[in-house]
């Protein structure tokens, strides 16, 4: 058994592991060997071999056992306000920006299209499965080495300012979600844990969620002008907003 002690939102963990690698994976958020630390997982084989049995296609053991190790800590981070959120986070001008949908709909290619229209002002925090941690005033959205195929991110976080689900459609229109609607979406988002009590503390944070972030449905095609209209929404700054995008789509930005 190998062990490493890593900074993950703000978490000094402990993570005993069976296979190596997982050391450079991490690379970027390792501490010293003698760090102190505020809790420790260990990984087993036999959670290696459970990943397996729920994956699609054949992965190695050290791909198995990152997953493993992430279901582990996100478990147990769960009840100290630590929430897995599935979506590729982008900090704009400071500020965190969250767009989320089904696997395959285009998330990541719309955080490039922020990354191509607004330059140096964008920076990717996570492109696949952010962290965010909850606190009294802000919500804070972390990077993470679990950060998509293209390994597009970093290891700094941004204070939580509005989440966008994406739908594919030809014409760009945005509107804010219900409650109700969010909850939904957001469900289906997020990593539930499988122990009761976890269980509960992501629903908390989802219901938090809800209550304190807007929340924006965005149907877009692949084009810069979806990249505007999004920004206008989620920035409320209505100057990135093109001549074409302003044409029928500013009464669709009032939040009620």
């Amino acid at each position: 058994m190998q062990n490493v002690i890593c900074l993950f939102a703000g978490i000094k963990v402990k993570i005993n592991y069976p296979y190596p690698s997982f050391e450079r994976f991490a690379a970027e958020y390792l501490l010293p060997v003698d760090a102190a630390f505020d809790m420790e997982i260990t990984v087993s084989e036999a959670d290696v071999f459970c990943e397996r049995d729920g994956a699609e296609g054949h992965y190695s053991d050290a791909y198995l056992q990152t997953l493993a190790v992430y279901r582990k800590f996100c478990t147990a981070a769960a009840e100290r306000g630590v929430l897995l959120f599935h979506g590729s986070a982008l900090a704009m001008d400071g500020n965190a920006y969250i767009f989320s949908a089904p696997s395959g709909t285009g998330k990541s290619t719309h955080a490039a299209l922020w990354r191509k229209v607004f330059g140096n002002r964008v920076q990717m925090i996570n492109d696949d499965k952010p962290l965010l941690r909850f606190f009294e005033k802000e919500t804070l959205v972390y990077g993470t080495p679990w950060n998509g195929k293209h390994r597009l991110g970093g290891n700094f976080s941004a204070p939580l300012k509005g989440i966008c689900f994406l739908e594919r459609g030809q014409k760009n229109a945005v509107r804010a979600l219900t409650a109700r609607e969010s909850l939904t979406r957001l469900l289906s988002q997020c990593f539930l844990p499988d122990d009761e009590s976890a269980a509960q503390a992501v629903l908390s944070m989802v219901k938090e969620i809800v209550q304190k972030t807007p929340i924006w449905l965005l149907t877009c095609n692949i084009s810069e002008e979806a990249a505007r209209i999004s920004c206008a929404a989620l920035t409320g700054k209505r100057e990135w907003l093109s001549e074409e995008g302003i044409n029928g789509q500013t009464e669709e930005f009032t939040r009620e």
